[in-house]
């Protein structure tokens, strides 16, 4: 039984056979998170307005306490803000036209 889906260890588990284990490989983990997350907060921005708030969106989300806190730190960050994120942009690219139905979904 778990709380939540353990995908952030497995895929740790697999750096660490990969890379030995380390904290520093940890903290590496966490910054390509940190960097697919950002990356991913600037897409759905742009596809749903424009450029330059995408641009300032993905800068507020680098300021966010919690965002500093999880990239600085080899803990478990939230997987589940990435993936929904991940889910919003594959919803959006199935779609001619963003309504509001999709944005909410």
């Amino acid at each position: 039984f778990f709380l939540e889906f353990p995908a952030y260890q497995y895929v740790l588990s697999i750096f660490y056979r990969v890379f030995g284990t380390s904290i520093v490989v940890a903290r590496m983990m966490n910054l390509a998170y940190f960097t697919l997350s950002f990356w991913l907060v600037y897409k759905f921005v742009k596809q749903l307005f424009s450029e330059q708030l995408a641009i300032w969106s993905a800068i507020i989300f680098s300021l966010i306490p919690s965002s500093i806190f999880f990239f600085g730190h080899a803990i478990h960050p939230d997987v589940f803000a990435m993936t929904t994120i991940l889910g919003a942009l594959y919803l959006l690219s199935q779609t001619k036209k963003p309504v509001l139905s999709t944005i909410l979904a």
